[in-house]
């Protein structure tokens, strides 16, 4: 629960919520989907956004540095969904 608790806001360690493993999983998805669009969001209108006030380079950089996040968000959202899975019973058997 502690590593759901992770990929949440700050507010929910202080929730009853905190001791239901099975809510924190679906919180902890719909974050991550959330979290996820938002970064794609903001990286679809940032160069029309920004170009009166960044340089085209500043903006590449930004860019780059917004798909790694939108990685690191998708993997994120990979390990949760699996994790909430789990949680609801589903089992997996290992591939040769």
């Amino acid at each position: 629960m502690g590593w759901l608790l992770d990929r949440l806001p700050p507010e929910y360690r202080l929730s009853p919520v905190r001791r239901q493993p099975l809510l924190l999983a679906m919180a902890a998805r719909t974050q991550a989907e959330a979290t996820l669009e938002a970064t794609r969001e903001v990286y679809r209108g940032a160069r029309a956004g920004l170009r009166d006030r960044l340089e085209p380079a500043e903006i590449d950089t930004g860019l780059a540095a917004l798909e790694a996040l939108a990685a690191v968000f998708k993997r994120t959202l990979r390990e949760v969904g699996l994790v909430e899975e789990a949680l609801q019973g589903r089992s997996w058997r290992p591939r040769l």
